[in-house]
């Protein structure tokens, strides 16, 4: 799944290259924590017992709508919106909110899920694959960022990779 930390991970070299300059991460920081409030969001809007029902559901939501917005923000990372008369990174900025949302929305109902099964099999891979997951986000960010040069590819190459790393 994917989560918004890997938007700023591959944006780190090209940071100069947004209107916030060296504050998007201040920026990118607070639109993943705002994505936060998913859970809390899913937890009121449901019943317990259609919370239960939908867990399936929910989780590929969450796939579909997180390639969505890893594809949006692939082609779109550098387009600017002027809010009150500033540029602002606004399609980064919601892609990065969307994308914590629904990854830690996925995380809270894939683990539930998984906890419904008998044994911990299912836990224990769930945890793998989250464990593969971030490695791969950490890899490709290794690979785009060479010391004191310019970065090996573009930001789209890299939302592509992570994309592919879900």
């Amino acid at each position: 799944m994917a989560r918004g930390h890997e938007c700023y991970t591959g944006l780190r070299p090209r940071r100069e290259r947004t209107p916030e300059r060296a504050a998007i991460g201040n920026a990118l920081s607070v639109a993943c924590a705002l994505g936060n409030v998913f859970p809390f969001m899913y937890a009121k809007m449901l019943s317990k017992e259609a919370q239960g029902r939908l867990l399936s559901a929910c989780v590929m939501v969450c796939q579909v709508v997180a390639f969505g917005a890893a594809v949006l923000c692939a082609v779109g990372w550098d387009v600017t919106i002027s809010v009150g008369g500033v540029e602002r990174s606004m399609v980064l900025l919601f892609c990065v909110f969307l994308t914590a949302g629904v990854g830690t929305l996925s995380n809270v109902t894939f683990w539930a899920l998984a906890g419904r099964c008998e044994g911990d099999h299912s836990t224990k891979a769930l945890g793998t694959g989250m464990t593969v997951g971030g490695l791969v986000v950490t890899w490709a960010a290794t690979i785009i960022q060479r010391a004191g040069c310019s970065p090996r590819f573009s930001a789209t190459v890299f939302m592509f990779m992570v994309r592919q790393g879900l």
